[in-house]
């Protein structure tokens, strides 16, 4: 098992800020998880940035935009020990 965190923005400001800022959350998250003691360290992959995340609509609503800065926690594993 391991786990993969994903960092998004909002499509407002600069582009180059949005991928850090998305960086920095998946980071936050990652560093929570590691100082929590329940998973291994190395169980942990590094964060992903994912920069702006698209919203299909010209003009997005806050609740839309709020909804954009998030990160994603996906718990991975392998087919052979969910047959098990």
């Amino acid at each position: 098992i391991v786990i993969s965190v994903l960092g998004f923005a909002d499509p407002r400001g600069n582009a180059k800020a949005n991928q850090q800022l998305s960086n920095r959350r998946a980071q936050t998250v990652i560093n929570y998880i590691k100082q929590s003691g329940k998973v291994l360290p190395g169980r942990v992959l590094g964060a992903s940035a994912m920069g702006e995340m698209h919203i299909p609509v010209e003009k997005p609503s806050a609740a839309e935009l709020q909804g954009a800065r998030k990160v994603t926690v996906r718990v991975l594993t392998s087919a052979a020990h969910l047959s098990q």
